[in-house]
């Protein structure tokens, strides 16, 4: 289904990749097994090497896009003032592939939780005996996915696979938004119209999840379900009440905190109309795996428990983690700064009991300023790297408590990524 949609749309046409990593890279490969297009070409801002087409890399490799009939733009690629005039020439593989398959489709988006949440979402349904794919954000490309008419495709999808798509799935999740990428859209509106995705194009009887604090008010035509705190799907610390009948989470639960148990119960959700018992549901749930760098229990050093969150880029995140461990004795601020708002995390931070406080990097040099004035409890340190800010919280995390690293703030300049800062912190501290 998909590969004919594909010859179809590029048949003797003259088409550009824009951007070749991982995505790009996939829909190169899906083009060429496709064939039957005029021309190939490649635009990258870094150098490429790539068999079979013509490259245009550098700081000019946006210019002139209209002289292509089709240009596939890879997330993250921010197109140029006046690069395209002529938008029904962009496409995406989220575009694409939702062309084809939207109806059995699962989609889920949100500033935090998508990972987890598609991730659960794709483990109860395959214990529980059904077919399905996990795609998209985290980590497999649409186009990789082989999918068959049969599969549920659980499609994980950031404001960058959404901004530019005109299809949206048959059963959407927009779990929660924050500030985030203000360096890509430029304002905290155009992110979050990018999100607005998910649910835009839906259809009557299309389905939608959505927090409480992100309904649409727009005009919708699917069946909008909210849950939240005072929610019709209600939030409890641990549990969920659906149409009157609470669902409790016990100690065999792996994943921790109230914004988890939002996750399960948007997974809960989705999956019900797949017949799934909630004895299923539950024993499916004890099997999940927690994902790496998102509030990671690591191990015990010393007498100190070390917990990663690096997957923590705003102030919302960074104050979840505090409220879901019990006894911080040190959390670990700061990374690239984008000039997102930390005025919540400050004051958060002023009621909090916690002993310790350690920020690093620029945006750990603009909290501590804005402490300035106030009355606070805690110990705060400055640390100019992750390997100075670790080995102080070695000598003042109070023993039997927990050092978190939570930065509540982008890694990029620093790092090659939230995963490389999980990892190095993970060396650093136990070793």
């Amino acid at each position: 289904m998909l590969l004919k949609y594909i010859q179809n749309l590029i048949k003797d046409k003259s088409v550009c990749i824009l951007g070749f990593g991982r995505e790009g890279k996939s829909t190169f490969n899906a083009f060429t097994k496709a064939g039957g297009y005029k021309s190939i070409t490649i635009c990258d801002l870094n150098s490429v090497e790539c068999e079979g087409a013509e490259v245009i890399a550098g700081k000019d490799y946006q210019k002139n896009l209209d002289r292509f009939d089709i240009v596939m733009k890879s997330p993250g690629i921010v197109l140029e003032e006046g690069a395209l005039t002529d938008f029904s020439r962009l496409y995406s593989q989220t575009e694409i592939f939702l062309s084809v398959y939207r109806e059995q489709t699962i989609g889920i988006t949100g500033t935090k939780g998508k990972s987890t949440t598609s991730s659960l979402i794709y483990h109860i349904l395959k214990q529980c005996g059904k077919k399905v794919q996990l795609l998209g954000n985290i980590g497999i490309p649409a186009f990789d996915g082989n999918v068959t008419m049969d599969d549920t495709v659980v499609f994980e999808l950031s404001s960058h696979q959404l901004e530019y798509t005109s299809v949206s799935p048959k059963r959407a999740v927009l779990l929660n938004i924050f500030p985030e990428h203000l360096d890509h859209y430029g304002t905290f509106e155009k992110y979050y119209d990018a999100k607005k995705h998910i649910f835009r194009y839906q259809k009557e009887g299309d389905i939608l999840v959505c927090g409480e604090d992100v309904v649409p008010t727009e005009k919708c035509l699917s069946t909008v379900t909210v849950f939240g705190k005072e929610a019709p799907v209600t939030i409890r610390r641990n549990s969920f009440i659906v149409n009157g009948k609470e669902i409790t989470l016990d100690e065999t639960c792996p994943l921790l905190g109230e914004h988890n148990v939002n996750n399960i119960a948007v997974a809960y959700l989705l999956t019900k109309p797949y017949g799934i018992a909630d004895e299923e549901f539950l024993k499916a749930l004890s099997t999940f795996k927690t994902l790496p760098h998102r509030l990671e229990k690591l191990g015990e050093k010393d007498g100190i428990t070390y917990y990663d969150d690096s997957i923590s880029t705003c102030s919302q995140t960074t104050i979840q983690a505090l409220c879901s461990l019990e006894n911080v004795g040190t959390v670990l601020i700061g990374g690239m700064d984008r000039g997102i708002d930390y005025s919540p995390l400050v004051e958060f931070l002023t009621a909090f009991n916690i002993p310790n406080v350690i920020f690093m990097y620029d945006t750990g040099k603009r909290i501590m300023a804005e402490f300035e004035g106030k009355a606070y409890s805690f110990a705060s340190h400055y640390a100019e790297s992750l390997s100075d800010a670790v080995a102080l919280a070695k000598r003042v995390t109070p023993k039997g408590s927990i050092c978190l690293l939570s930065p509540a703030a982008a890694s990029y300049g620093f790092f090659k990524n939230f995963e490389d800062r999980g990892e190095q912190f993970k060396s650093l501290a136990l070793n």
